[in-house]
């Protein structure tokens, strides 16, 4: 049982990926008797956590305090009613007497508390890093009231030097831009990051960095830290570089390098050991005398080859939730009256806050949510937007209404007007009323050539005083911004692609399983069916546990040398991604459900691509792929013509490069396709030829899971399996039994190996 109070704990949390495998570990479903946890999530915008919770609840994030407080008051009330009272509860009581739950969230917050007073020590309470500290001290009661401290939730000290003091806030920045405004900073360093860019706009910390008489910034790029600093020591890259590392929950990993440094640039330790004026030594050496003393009794090389040191972790500590602190934060909390609109500041899922955004790669993968690229937009919901008056693409001014805008006090380096941006508005069903999401890390104007003046910087809204949510007003500018987004079309039709049911129907309807069977099976057909000896190649993707956090696509380009296309292609509908995630959503505008489908070539064993081609450029293997012969290709198009998937991409411009670095970066085993070719999913077809050539040479069979394709690699939820379907122990086999199985558009013939598993719910009898 997990509760999400504006938390994204698969996607946004520093231990995501092992979160993202342990909550879809808990909610696999093999048949309609599966265990399955239940996921309750509260949250301005759809996150990844929150397409897959059973229960979501659209909220400005400035209600968030008030769910919290009124859900504690939810959890304590039903814990007295069962007779379990205890002292936190006695000590909150009178701060909780009016906080009951009120409107439409009521429902929502009355059965999450129920689902969490049945699941004692099983259940989880998790808040977003960027609420209020009594949010999270709210969450930490109602875990401690439902004894899941020591079961699901510890608390250990912090793994990042000197956090939650008083040099890790904001307000130290603008102690520095003071310091530095009389004169006491005569030297200065900045050791990677961009602080002149994110931190809090109201502390112009450009203009002060300027005023240093030595000012110095180890980093990557030209950014905009570097342009106000007066000397720049390029950076080594993560990859370049030795060094050691804590996990979020304290592990110690040695980092080491997968490539000597190209350009000959320096890392922060070896920055500091020359200004110490110690000895020059390797970096490898270095690294492993500073082991020793990090890790006395940890052997160095057995660390590098397993990657970290087994039982390293932060030991727990113990924790009393101080009931009178938190009845006085309490009573003063949730008392702020709602602004017009709140604004979400949050960090881009790919590019975070702007250290990724010289990436192409990454800019040109599509946001989960709103299928946008090259671009960010404050996203609103259909019902703000209609009040505004505006369309996807349509320009806001954004100003901040708080009193917030004034800036820090006596600081000289505010300017009127600085907390206002202009961002085109992209409307997204189930987003929150009366707030508006703004991804940061865009709005760039440093050196980075690719970086510089995409998108809107949100960081420009964030002040001292207002948070990471200030309120703010917005109007429409009247001029209009063309989105790249590649997925225009997010409505099911009468012929729906993505299945979904809940548990209760997979395990009691009758007529759920039938309409489940109707999408699989064989068809009646005039060809002959496809022969089956020997290895026989296919996919199942799991809609359940896929969170559509975009792994599998990032990691299918990597493999395949798929090239980036830019904006202009993009918005000629010219993307080149072999693999996809659709998103639909199901039900009213304003409460709707969301569906993430993952969506590439499904290699169907009566394929309509093969019999328009005029040159048999694109043919069907004897193990049951759909190939592509590239250099018979003579680019008709007829075959994406005739895909019903529409999965297949044409190269339209020579994007290959012949020289540089970036030729590194290609896959030796991946031809570099030509232009004026058609392209697609391979199933990864030089995976499956190594492993065959392996199997050879030692005089064996290809064994269950010995073939991986890259996206199933890459996927922290593991929803995909592959395999062959003539191996009766392979995952894909087993998966192909289940009732919830089917094939997308069965009813066109074509018999796809890719195959889904529905998405189930798990919703409260409550709530359906």
């Amino acid at each position: 049982m997990i509760v999400t109070l504006d938390a994204d704990l698969t996607s946004d949390h520093p231990m995501a990926l092992a979160y993202a495998r342990r909550i879809s570990d808990r909610r696999r479903v093999v048949d309609g008797s599966s265990a399955m946890s239940r996921i309750y999530a509260a949250e301005a915008s759809y996150t990844p956590t929150g397409i897959v919770a059973d229960h979501r609840l659209r909220a400005r994030p400035s209600e968030i305090e008030r769910i919290a407080i009124e859900l504690l008051a939810a959890v304590i009330a039903q814990l007295r009613g069962a007779g379990h009272g205890s002292a936190l509860a006695t000590a909150l009581g009178p701060a909780l007497a009016e906080r009951a739950a009120a409107g439409d969230r009521a429902r929502w917050i009355t059965a999450a508390a129920r689902d969490l007073v049945r699941a004692p020590g099983r259940s989880i309470v998790a808040v977003g890093e960027q609420q209020p500290a009594v949010v999270h001290a709210t969450a930490a009661a109602i875990n401690g009231a439902l004894d899941n401290l020591g079961h699901t939730v510890w608390f250990t000290e912090p793994t990042v030097f000197e956090a939650g003091q008083p040099s890790h806030d904001a307000a130290a920045l603008g102690d520095l831009a003071r310091a530095i405004d009389r004169g006491e900073v005569g030297t200065l360093l900045v050791l990677g990051g961009n602080p002149v860019y994110a931190a809090p706009a109201d502390l112009a910390l450009g203009a002060a960095f300027a005023q240093v008489p030595a000012s110095v910034y180890l980093g990557l790029y030209d950014n905009e830290t570097a342009r106000a600093c007066r000397l720049v020591v390029p950076g080594l890259h993560d990859l370049e570089q030795w060094g050691a590392a804590r996990a979020h929950d304290g592990t110690l990993a040695p980092v080491q390098p997968l490539i000597e440094p190209l350009f000959g640039g320096r890392s922060v330790a070896d920055l500091l050991h020359r200004l110490l004026g110690d000895p020059a030594a390797p970096a490898h050496t270095q690294t492993r005398d500073a082991w020793l003393r990090l890790a006395p009794g940890a052997d160095f090389e057995a660390a590098l080859a397993l990657g970290a040191v087994a039982g390293s972790a932060a030991p727990a500590v113990a924790v009393e939730p101080a009931g009178e602190a938190l009845a006085a934060a309490i009573a003063a909390a949730g008392r702020r009256a709602p602004g017009s609109l709140d604004l979400a500041i949050r960090p881009h899922p790919f590019v975070h806050d702007g250290r990724a955004t010289n990436n192409p790669w990454l800019l040109e993968l599509p946001e989960p949510t709103t299928k946008l690229t090259w671009d960010n937009a404050a996203q609103l919901s259909p019902r703000t937007a209609a009040r505004l008056g505006v369309g996807d693409g349509d320009l806001v001014t954004l100003t901040v209404t708080d009193g917030s805008a004034g800036g820090a006090a006596g600081h000289p380096h505010q300017h009127a007007n600085q907390h206002a941006i202009d961002a085109p508005a992209i409307i997204v069903p189930g987003h929150a009323d009366d707030a508006i999401t703004l991804h940061a890390g865009f709005g760039r104007d440093g050196g980075e050539q690719i970086a510089r003046g995409i998108g809107a910087n949100a960081f420009q809204m964030w002040t001292t005083a207002a948070g990471w949510f200030p309120a703010v007003t917005a109007s429409p500018r009247g001029t209009h911004r063309e989105l790249a987004i590649t997925q225009l079309q997010q409505q099911l039709g009468e012929r729906p692609q993505a299945l979904a049911g809940t548990l209760a129907a997979l395990r009691d309807d009758a007529a759920f399983r039938a309409e489940l069977a109707s999408h699989r099976g064989r068809q009646p057909s005039l060809l002959t069916p496809f022969p089956a000896p020997g290895a026989q190649w296919a996919m199942s993707i799991d809609l359940t546990t896929c969170t559509g956090c975009s792994a599998c696509v990032m990691a299918c380009a990597a493999e395949n040398n798929t090239p980036v296309v830019g904006r202009r292609a993009v918005l000629n509908k010219r993307e080149m991604h072999w693999l996809r995630i659709d998103r639909y959503v199901a039900g009213p505008p304003d409460e709707p459900t969301a569906l993430i489908q993952p969506m590439t070539c499904q290699h169907c064993e009566k394929a309509p691509c093969e019999y328009v081609c005029p040159v048999e450029a694109t043919t069907h293997s004897p193990d049951g792929l759909n190939e592509m012969t590239y250099n018979r290709c003579i680019g008709t198009r007829f075959c994406s013509n005739n895909c019903p998937y529409k999965v297949r991409r044409f190269n339209w411009f020579d994007l290959k490069e012949h020289a540089g670095l970036r030729v590194l970066a290609r896959n030796p085993d991946v031809t570099v396709r030509d232009r004026g070719v058609m392209e697609k999913c391979t199933y990864c077809v030089q995976r499956i030829r190594r492993a065959e050539i392996d199997a050879r040479i030692a005089d064996r069979r290809i064994g269950p899971g010995e073939v991986r394709t890259a996206c199933q690699q890459a996927c922290p939820t593991q929803a995909i399996a592959f395999g062959s379907i003539n191996d009766p122990a392979s995952a894909v086999t087993e998966q192909r039994r289940r009732p919830h199985s089917y094939a997308v558009l069965h009813d066109q013939g074509t018999e796809p190996r890719t195959r889904y598993l529905a998405r189930i719910r798990n919703p409260s009898g409550g709530l359906g």
